[in-house]
């Protein structure tokens, strides 16, 4: 599986490296139809989610990973705790396997949610604008989300390891993200809308 992912990065970084050419725009336009078990992936840990005092947003879209190959079946997209939640917030990984903490070769992406801190989306990831090395074309923007919510996308970086793209959002107290590896603003927008409109009140 790590080298399927490398052969699909290596594809969009050439497409990058020809300023967003042809196969870079099929990439970005595309949006990938749901895994197959999205609407349950979180039934085994919700009674153990359901311990932490922040409110619940769970996507019910997952995007599947465009860069496997099309013949190739990959293992059930699990949901993975790196760490217990907690009052302050939670973190899972959506992982290819039920020992995933989080690795690249392993990981699909991450939906994670905490109490709000005092920086702004913005500033917290401001870093990503002046980062120098390979990241995705789109660039770091607000984005509208269900609800009326305002949110942002994260474009993904990459160095020895590609980082996720997010889009990361606030709601009253709290501040929820969607991640996925190599991901696109498309989809993340679709995952994020379907955590809210699915979530606690």
């Amino acid at each position: 599986m790590r080298l399927r992912f490398k052969l699909g990065l290596l594809a969009i970084l050439l497409g990058c490296s020809l300023g967003g050419g042809l196969a870079l725009q099929a990439f970005t336009q595309q949006i990938a139809p749901s895994i197959s078990n999205a609407s349950t992936l979180f039934d085994p840990v919700h009674p153990t989610l359901k311990r932490t005092q922040i409110p619940l947003r769970l996507p019910t879209y997952l995007p599947q990973d465009l860069q496997i190959e099309a013949n190739y079946e990959p293992p059930p997209i699990q949901a993975v705790f790196p760490e217990q939640p907690s009052n302050r917030g939670y973190k899972i990984v959506l992982g290819y396997s039920p020992t995933c903490s989080g690795g690249n070769a392993c990981r699909l992406g991450t939906v994670a949610g905490h109490l709000k801190p005092a920086q702004s989306i913005e500033s917290e990831y401001a870093w990503v604008r002046r980062y120098p090395g390979v990241k995705f074309p789109e660039p770091m923007q607000k984005v509208k989300l269900a609800n009326d919510i305002e949110g942002w996308f994260i474009p993904w970086t990459c160095a020895a390891n590609c980082s996720d793209a997010k889009v990361v959002w606030d709601e009253y107290s709290y501040r929820y993200s969607m991640g996925i590896k190599v991901g696109d603003r498309a989809a993340l927008v679709k995952m994020a809308n379907s955590a809210i409109e699915a979530g606690d009140p």
